[in-house]
């Protein structure tokens, strides 16, 4: 089938998961993309078709029935896009399929393709590869790895956005000569524990880091992943652009996927063996209902962290470390049961119409909160605000005791 490599590998630990994963493929394509859909008898390709074609066409509980006999299905759009959804598997013959009428709707519509083996050799490499497998881990949970060419990951490939523009003037004389995200802490600096992140992860493959003050240090030790690839530099020498306006700054070099913007004088400590953090981010966010998850922290568990909480949840449901739930900025008159601790999946469309210049990102989760579209999901290991002396020493003593254990 594909000769691309793979740029996308998901795990999906349900069928909500996998649900999750083809709303976010659906929000991805247009007129013109071919999906064609791989893996065995009831690895999930009709579910994720299904999943795709409701979300496009806007209807949660339409009928979308198996095309197994009729070969092909048709729908469309609310936008007038066509959608052809065809499964290949009672195909004999690969050249049957120019019956079919293939070659006519690939240009004008969006086509969904289960057992495209089943395609003449000619047709198996136009178009996105999306590989479905069953795996360990209990009923429904699948392993989904996505190749295509360089115009497929360019599109789809997720980024983040390391944030390491600022002056750092709380971390005083640490600062002076030496940007935050270089201040070393645990035996290395601070930015190095957001790219193990990207190093772990198996949807984000690479990260735009902004800079500003001191810049040319920063360079010089992100040079060897620049040159690399897993680096692009976002230049703010000439004006220091904020938070929010760092990330709209950035936001041309990115896909149309969503992406994370990391706050890196956070550390999120997590045991190896479970799921990358920001893939689990990513694969809990759904552009249709939010437009910022936040990585949430219980208050009173949070090592150099001021304050008494930042969030508060919303209405019955509470978010969690695999639950995604509605929260809302504490107005500070009092406490809140979670931090957010820097780490947030969002996209494009959250910073439209946002202030061409330096702004923060808590203007982003207010219209975000103000629209009921700011959600939360509970990080599952340790985390740890370095953003003074203080923290420091509380980080330094915490990575103390964990080399004892």
């Amino acid at each position: 089938m594909s000769a691309a490599p793979h740029f996308l590998s998901v795990t999906c630990k349900d069928e909500a998961d996998t649900q999750r994963f083809a709303h976010w493929l659906a929000d991805t394509l247009k007129a013109g993309d071919r999906v064609l859909l791989s893996g065995a008898l009831g690895a999930g390709k009709s579910v994720i078709a299904r999943a795709v074609i409701r979300r496009l066409c806007g209807v949660a509980d339409m009928e979308v029935p198996s095309p197994t006999f009729t070969l092909i299905q048709s729908y469309e759009t609310p936008d007038g896009v066509p959608i052809w959804h065809s499964d290949l598997y009672r195909i004999d013959d690969p050249e049957e399929v120019y019956e079919l009428g293939f070659d006519e709707v690939q240009d004008s519509g969006i086509t969904l393709i289960e057992w495209p083996e089943r395609l003449p050799a000619s047709e198996q490499a136009l178009g996105l590869f999306v590989r479905i497998d069953t795996c360990g881990g209990g009923p429904g949970a699948r392993r989904i790895t996505v190749s295509g060419g360089d115009g497929w990951a360019v599109r789809l490939r997720p980024r983040a956005i390391l944030l390491a523009a600022g002056r750092g003037t709380r971390m005083g004389a640490l600062a002076e000569t030496c940007p935050k995200p270089l201040v070393p802490v645990g035996g290395r600096p601070l930015i190095d524990y957001a790219l193990e992140h990207i190093g772990r992860s198996h949807m984000v493959h690479a990260a735009t880091v902004n800079v500003h003050h001191l810049a040319d240090q920063m360079e010089a030790h992100l040079a060897p992943h620049i040159r690399t690839g897993m680096v692009q530099i976002s230049d703010e020498r000439a004006e220091l652009m904020e938070t929010g306006g760092g990330v709209k700054k950035a936001l041309p070099v990115l896909a149309d996927a969503p992406f994370l913007v990391v706050n890196t004088d956070v550390i999120l400590c997590q045991p190896p063996e479970v799921q990358p953090w920001f893939d689990r981010l990513l694969s809990q966010f759904d552009p249709a209902r939010m437009d910022c998850l936040l990585t949430l922290f219980p208050t009173d568990r949070g090592i150099g962290f001021e304050g008494h909480g930042d969030l508060l949840p919303v209405g019955a449901d509470q978010p969690g470390t695999d639950q995604a739930a509605p929260v809302a900025l504490t107005s500070g008159s009092g406490p809140a049961p979670y931090l957010y601790v820097g780490t947030m999946a969002t996209h494009k469309a959250a910073y439209r119409d946002c202030p061409s210049g330096p702004f923060s990102n808590l203007e982003i989760f207010r219209r975000a909160a103000a629209a009921r579209r700011l959600y939360g999901l509970v990080f599952d290991g340790q985390a740890l605000h370095v953003g003074s002396p203080q923290g420091v020493a509380a980080a330094e003593q915490f990575f103390a005791g964990e080399r004892q254990r």
